[in-house]
């Protein structure tokens, strides 16, 4: 899965946590297993526009109405979270509460036959918030502009009792209307809050009890960080680092995750007025954003109708137009996606048929060479030739897409020895038992596919297929797993998820499994072993055994572990290893100290 091949999707994958891996790609050439098929008997689906770890959005066609759509599907055998499935319906219920140009809208909603959920919403084309900021410093009245009508559309949501909990760049869509070419869209609805029915609440504490984290780092409010309830107040603070990130070009804080969440806790912002970027800004947009960034929500506006008022009041709203740089970025966008209808084609249409003698123009002719055409794809189809293993892979494709993957695996296995030399099918099995999570069974016929063809190591759903396997606490899976895409496939994204997998999984058998694994790899230049040992220092089951991490962490060197250190040597449970963790604190201290007196 080359780096280059990857499109950020305007449609956001289904909700995963942060911890699992969940590259969006697109595939380069291939034939991606859901296009060309029609499902509820009115959507056809045309075109890859983004897949996850949880399921996949597809550009498609609402047939009955003519109309170009977007469906989103998920898989729950394939989804690694659990509650992947019940935050799915609950983005369908959130959006269906929305009527709103400034908010994504739902169509429809459903389910397959082999349980597979699906969403559709409209197609909308545009630019990502994020890479217009990227794409150029933006100019005051452009950005307050943005921000006048995302408020609008939180405005919207929060009174159809939605807080939408995860208001980021990458959720903004800049679509044109009318003649605006700015005109935002807020998009994933995935982890919204509902704030009314008692139903609705239960399943967040759920959701909540697994650990799963609300939000995206950068742009969390100091109530979501800490995990209390957040309210429309939360949507206010991540709606202000937006502003803020527009205005500046970079969002107020920065580091890894968890030190981010921490400056959001107990870090002020600093005022846009220091920014060297951007501006030059007057005192009422400082004092505006400073307000909506305050940590306590009662500092800040207490709803998004008054940060709305403040905003028109302080600095109102200008009409403008977009940045050279976004024509670009709008332009490359668009010709990574399929040719629509009605356009180039409609045109080469219209003056082939021009040429042709007048005969040939009625609507009787051409229904007569439509069922000409018509009956020789019947007779190609019907014509007895013998089925070879190319039809058996063709067959097994089509019943992955339909989403029906069990009935793939009957079909092959029926077939066998027959096509046991056959790669295309080896593959499409594959793929079919990984859709089942049968990962085993998954790598048997991966492997094989391989084994025939070599070619097959770029297939990019195999490859995501098995980097998923990586995430399986079962070691057995996960080391096959690992050791095949590194040692046979290649794949430096693999090298890359194994030592993060090593290094920080939330699983402590896991991560030691992983661990081991990545150094028989030769993987050293991957792990960080500093997060791995306190990990073990908050995980490990007895007193004594966490202070062999202790240990560890001392001979690392690393000063970034003192605070963890502190933290461990306070809790009335690790007595034993106080006078250990004393000891690496001040020995920690001095490498510090030493390196801080070098510079």
């Amino acid at each position: 899965m080359p780096t280059q091949s990857r499109l950020k999707a305007i449609y956001p994958s289904p909700a995963q946590p942060e911890h699992v891996i969940a590259p969006s790609t697109v595939t380069n050439g291939e034939r991606p297993d859901r296009i060309g098929v029609v499902i509820d008997g009115r959507y056809r689906i045309d075109a890859l526009i983004a897949e996850g770890g949880m399921g996949a959005v597809f550009r498609g066609r609402n047939l009955r109405l003519e109309r170009d759509v977007a469906v989103k599907f998920l898989h729950p055998a394939t989804s690694p979270v659990p509650q992947g499935e019940i935050r799915f319906e609950r983005e369908a219920k959130a959006i269906a509460r929305l009527d709103h140009p400034n908010c994504v809208s739902v169509q429809d909603f459903g389910h397959l036959e082999d349980g597979t959920l699906f969403l559709v919403m409209p197609f909308l084309e545009g630019v990502l918030l994020t890479d217009a900021i990227a794409a150029a410093p933006m100019n005051t009245e452009r950005a307050l502009h943005i921000a006048h009508l995302v408020l609008r559309g939180i405005v919207h949501a929060h009174a159809a009792g939605l807080v939408h909990r995860d208001i980021k760049p990458d959720n903004i869509l800049l679509a044109v209307r009318d003649d605006d070419p700015d005109f935002p869209i807020l998009l994933d609805f995935g982890i919204a809050k509902i704030a009314d029915g008692e139903d609705d609440e239960s399943q967040d504490a759920r959701l909540t009890r697994v650990g799963q984290r609300f939000g995206t780092p950068a742009y969390m409010s100091p109530e979501q960080v800490m995990g209390t309830s957040a309210d429309a107040r939360s949507d206010v603070y991540s709606l202000s680092i937006v502003l803020y990130e527009m205005l500046v070009g970079e969002a107020p804080f920065a580091g890894t995750s968890e030190e981010t969440m921490a400056m959001h806790v107990g870090a002020v912002a600093p005022s846009i007025l220091e920014s060297t970027t951007g501006g030059p800004f007057s005192e009422k947009i400082a004092e505006l954003v400073a307000k909506g960034l305050a940590k306590e929500p009662g500092a800040r506006f207490q709803s998004a109708s008054e940060f709305l008022r403040a905003l028109d009041a302080c600095c109102g709203v200008r009409e403008v137009t977009p940045a050279p740089e976004i024509v670009a970025v709008r332009a490359a966008q668009t010709s990574l996606l399929p040719e629509r209808k009605g356009s180039t084609a409609q045109a080469k249409f219209s003056r082939l048929r021009a040429r042709l003698p007048a005969v040939l123009r009625t609507r009787t002719a051409w229904t007569a060479v439509a069922g000409l055409v018509m009956l020789g794809v019947l007779l190609a189809v019907l014509w007895p030739s013998g089925a070879t293993h190319v039809d058996h892979a063709k067959r097994a494709e089509e019943l992955i897409a339909a989403g029906k993957p069990s009935k793939a695996i009957d079909y092959l296995e029926k077939q066998r020895p027959g096509i046991s030399e056959h790669d295309d099918a080896m593959l499409q099995l594959g793929h079919a038992y990984s859709s089942l999570r049968r990962h085993g069974e998954a790598l048997g016929a991966y492997k094989q596919a391989h084994a025939l063809n070599q070619e097959h190591a770029a297939n990019s759903v195999m490859q995501t297929n098995l980097l998923l396997m990586l995430d399986d606490s079962r070691d057995t899976a996960a080391g096959t797993a690992a050791r095949f895409l590194v040692e046979d496939l290649e794949l430096e994204e693999a090298s890359s998820r194994i030592g993060e997998i090593a290094s920080e999984h939330r699983q402590l058998n896991h991560r030691h499994f992983m661990l081991a694994l990545a150094e028989e790899l030769e993987l050293e230049t991957e792990l960080d072993r500093t997060k791995s040992y306190q990990l073990d220092l908050l995980q490990e089951d007895d007193c004594e055994t966490r202070k062999i991490a202790v240990a560890k962490l001392r001979a690392i060197g690393d000063a970034s572990a003192i605070s963890a250190l502190k933290r461990a040597r306070k809790r009335p449970k690790n007595a034993c290893l106080r006078a250990s963790a004393n000891d690496a604190i001040q020995y920690l201290q001095s490498i510090e100290d030493s390196v801080t007196a070098t510079e």
